[in-house]
């Protein structure tokens, strides 16, 4: 009779196992060596960005690349209370959405961000400092360092700001600045949107 019960509890402890990876949600795509630099981690998690304006119960992220636009976001991270994706868009190859939290609150969103920092497959998550991103999926343009959709004189006088230290760079901007994707907003990157600018 033990012998039996033994053999029962195995095969129920192997259908479990199964079914739970029968289940289990697939990230062998990801590039898990896909990770920001430490400077850049710092500069986006830094409290002080936190007293800006942000979108109350919502939150901007960033995944790493092997993330594709066709996965359901909410259940990849089950662990944040995720009540709706209102936007999906792809950067420098990789997905960032914009993911309305159940609550809605400033709190929620830092509570967000703290479980989303941790992550392994997400690139990086911020508030959405832009407050308002337009549906259906905004169109980004390198260089955009004031959100307007265009690449314009602004945008080249706030990025050499930001390179010689005279204003500080929201991450957002540091994301549609980055041309060359190195996570820095450098003379590089200047370059190309002054080229870009002028159609060069």
């Amino acid at each position: 009779m033990k012998k039996a019960i033994g053999i029962l509890t195995f095969i129920l402890a192997i259908s479990c196992l199964l079914s739970i990876t029968a289940f289990a949600i697939d990230h062998s795509g990801v590039d898990y060596n896909d990770v920001i630099s430490e400077e850049r981690y710092d500069r986006i998690y830094n409290e002080a960005n936190y007293k800006n304006e942000f979108e109350p119960g919502a939150v901007v992220i960033y995944f790493k690349k092997g993330i594709t636009e066709d996965m359901n976001f909410i259940e990849l991270l089950p662990e944040v209370k995720i009540a709706e994706i209102k936007n999906t868009i792809m950067v420098n190859g990789r997905v960032m959405v914009h993911a309305g939290l159940e609550e809605k609150t400033r709190e929620s969103v830092l509570e967000a961000i703290d479980v989303l920092k941790v992550t392994d497959i997400v690139y990086f998550a911020e508030p959405n400092y832009r407050i308002i991103i337009d549906d259906p999926n905004p169109e980004i343009v390198t260089g955009d360092m004031n959100f307007d959709a265009r690449l314009t004189n602004e945008d080249i006088v706030i990025m050499a700001r930001v390179i010689v230290g005279s204003e500080a760079l929201r991450p957002l901007q540091n994301m549609f600045g980055d041309a060359n994707g190195d996570g820095l907003i450098t003379n590089v990157d200047l370059v190309a949107a002054a080229r870009a600018l002028v159609g060069a």
